[in-house]
């Protein structure tokens, strides 16, 4: 019994160790969006703040872009190299042409 206990604290040590220190620790914004012309491609600005003192190698996020208050389009993106308590800027690029009025992300995961 005392093995399989020891087993589940490490397991749930490690899971912890994999996310963030608590949920306000990594937030990501788009601080900019514009249409690629001819393209039918969006590129936007995002910029992850991560008020932790560690450093992530890599955060994955759910974008969803939104005309009004129906979402209307939504993909993944990574942010890699993501320093300890400092906002980390990156250009996305989504292949969506449809009308859109804001953009908003979540954390899926980080490492």
């Amino acid at each position: 019994m005392r093995l399989i206990t020891t087993a589940l604290a490490a397991m749930l040590a490690l899971a912890l160790a994999t996310g963030p220190t608590s949920a306000n620790d990594l937030s990501a914004t788009v601080t900019r969006s514009q249409r690629i012309p001819y393209t039918g491609f969006v590129e936007f600005l995002m910029v992850v703040d991560n008020k932790s003192n560690r450093v992530y190698q890599t955060t994955d996020w759910s974008c969803v872009f939104f005309d009004g208050d129906t979402p209307v389009y939504e993909n993944s993106y990574f942010v890699n190299k993501v320093l300890a308590n400092a906002q980390t800027v990156k250009s996305q690029i989504a292949m969506f042409d449809s009308k859109f009025t804001a953009i908003a992300c979540r954390l899926l995961g980080c490492e």
